[in-house]
């Protein structure tokens, strides 16, 4: 959780410098700039949330732990293609 919202986050600093130097910024780049704040707050509180329930989580058989990670990576991968999905078709 925490490598896609360091990558997530890194881009949405790298925009918001540009859209202060930018002349030519418009909404499609106010768009992008906002899903990527957004994606980077929800995965700070998703990190949150996780990291208060690792306990809970510890306490399940191994098999229940594999399948909860498989589904938090699934999770993962489909949020980072809808990241590059969103700065290729918005910039």
């Amino acid at each position: 959780m925490a490598i896609p919202m360091g990558f997530t986050g890194i881009l949405a600093i790298i925009a918001s410098i540009g859209a202060q130097r930018s002349a030519f910024w418009g909404l499609e780049d106010w768009i992008a700039l906002g899903g990527l704040w957004a994606m980077t707050l929800a995965y700070a509180v998703a990190l949150t949330v996780l990291s208060k329930r690792r306990s809970r989580f510890l306490r399940r058989s191994p098999a229940g732990q594999w399948w909860r990670a498989g589904l938090w990576t699934a999770v993962m991968i489909l949020s980072q293609a809808g990241t590059i999905w969103l700065i290729s078709w918005y910039l």
